[in-house]
């Protein structure tokens, strides 16, 4: 599995972007942060958002093209909310 994330404009972006939780060891996921285009937007199998809120959601429609959440996704969200659960509250 490869996730590609934007690069982030801020320290304060740094820590909310996608590719992080998949470069933890053993996730099985590569992952890199790289400015991302509109052409690999159109041409991605599947697309999801990180954020503060919502945490980890799948986009469903960009465009003209539908998506389902796919096992990227699947595995960030898993990763996400692992790590979340060893946080102090």
């Amino acid at each position: 599995m490869r996730a590609s994330s934007s690069a982030p404009a801020s320290c304060f972006a740094r820590a909310a972007t996608s590719a992080r939780p998949a470069r933890r060891a053993g996730s099985g996921v590569k992952a890199e942060e790289r400015d991302l285009t509109v052409e690999d937007l159109e041409s991605c199998d599947e697309m999801f958002s990180t954020g503060n809120y919502a945490k980890v959601l799948p986009v469903t429609r960009f465009e003209k093209r539908d998506f389902q959440p796919g096992p990227v996704y699947r595995r960030a969200r898993e990763l996400y909310f692992d790590y979340a659960k060893t946080q102090p509250v």
